[in-house]
């Protein structure tokens, strides 16, 4: 992976053959525009279900009621206290702040979906803290490790399977045929041409069958929530590898070559760095006068 980083500008260029790059370059999705209403109205409603989420928890442990023929035990530790909340707030404000002082219009895009990946992993972190507090007792501390286990085995693959597909993609440096890569690619591929036709299936069998997705309280409820749960987190985990990791490595490659960049995209140094952030660093002398 530290190879990758290493790249020459000519190099880098390569990553734009990355079939997610190359989607959103087609569609003109790689730097996105800023929409300061949208933007500030999904980081209030996010923080809202984030809050929910941590007092849904904690109502839980203290005052839960759990069906008497369900396999699940009254938890009694929460994961999850209110001052974590607060906490990882604090975290994620301190990293938007700093993101807010190093952007600039060429790298604006990749930034604000970095931001909005960062609230996606802290969305999972707390989610997995929260079935870790109802689950604890009745899957035992053997089996949440086993869990986790598996799902870090998993995810190691996936990864491995990226960094590989990356190495060969930037570097040209000869790997082994990784299948996983290629069918993760097919899959991704499948998902984004015909992910509606799902979506609209789903939707049709909720309308004929309306009682069919209603949660059972069994041991076979509790099953299908424990699969759930592990199929929501190789999803999050395979979106983050092969849609955000090529995406961090163009706002690097962008930031670390970006007068080549500007330069290559036909750009003034206004255009590429905004009149503000171009005054500052031609001030420090970072940028020919």
């Amino acid at each position: 992976m530290i190879k990758i980083f290493r790249a020459t500008f000519e190099e880098s260029l390569n990553i734009y053959d990355d079939p997610i790059l190359k989607y959103l370059k087609d569609r003109g999705n790689v730097s996105t525009k800023p929409r300061p209403i949208l933007t500030k109205i999904l980081i209030v409603l996010g923080l809202l279900l984030l809050y929910g989420i941590t007092k849904l928890t904690a109502t839980s442990v203290k005052g839960g009621v759990i069906m008497k023929d369900s396999p699940l035990l009254k938890p009694h530790i929460n994961f999850i206290p209110l001052w974590l909340f607060w906490f990882f707030l604090a975290l994620w404000f301190i990293i938007a702040m700093v993101i807010q002082l190093k952007k600039y219009p060429a790298i604006q895009g990749i930034l604000s979906q970095f931001r909005a990946w960062l609230y996606l992993i802290w969305l999972m972190i707390f989610l997995n803290l929260m079935f870790v507090t109802m689950f604890l007792f009745s899957m035992t501390i053997l089996g949440i490790v086993a869990f986790f286990l598996i799902i870090l085995i998993v995810e190691v693959v996936i990864i491995k399977a990226k960094i590989n597909s990356l190495n060969k993609q930037i570097l040209n440096i000869e790997v082994n045929e990784n299948k996983v890569d290629d069918w993760m690619k097919s899959i991704i591929s499948y998902i984004v041409k015909y992910g509606w036709i799902l979506i609209a299936l789903f939707m049709i069998w909720k309308f004929i069958f309306p009682t069919s997705t209603e949660v059972h309280t069994d041991f076979i409820g509790f099953i299908t929530i424990v699969v759930m749960w592990f199929i929501i987190n190789i999803a999050v985990i395979t979106a983050l590898v092969y849609f955000e990791l090529p995406l961090l490595l163009l706002g690097y490659f962008i930031n670390k070559y970006s007068e080549e960049y500007r330069e290559w995209e036909g750009q003034t140094p206004e255009q590429w760095y905004g009149k503000n952030y171009f005054k500052k660093i031609r001030k420090k002398g970072k940028i020919k006068k």
